[in-house]
C-alpha cells in the first residue's frame, strides 16, 4: 500500500515522488536546452522540438515545485538525523 502522508520518522512514497519527477524533469529541461544550443541549427524541426521539450519539462517542474511546497505544509516533516556541530 502507498504511503500518502508523511510521518516523523519517514517521507511518504507521494513526497519522494515528487522529488526525483523534479530532479528528472530538470535534467531533462537542461539537457534539451543544450542539445539544441550545440547540436542542432536555428529554424530546423530539431531545434523547435528541443525548444517545446524544455518548454514543457520547465513548465512542468514548476508546477511541481507549486505542489511540493504545499504537499510540505501540509504535512508532518520527518526529524533530522543527528549529525557533527559543524554541519
Amino acid at each position: 500500500m502507498m504511503n500518502y502522508k508523511n510521518t516523523d520518522q519517514d517521507y511518504s512514497r507521494f513526497a519522494r515522488w515528487l522529488h526525483w519527477g523534479t530532479a528528472l524533469l530538470f535534467l531533462l529541461a537542461y539537457c534539451a536546452v543544450y542539445y539544441r544550443h550545440w547540436f542542432t541549427e536555428k529554424q530546423t524541426p530539431e531545434n523547435m522540438v528541443a525548444l517545446h521539450i524544455h518548454l514543457s519539462a520547465g513548465i512542468s517542474v514548476g508546477v511541481i515545485v507549486i505542489l511540493r511546497i504545499i504537499w510540505r505544509n501540509l504535512n508532518v516533516q520527518p526529524e533530522l538525523e543527528p549529525g557533527p556541530h559543524w554541519r
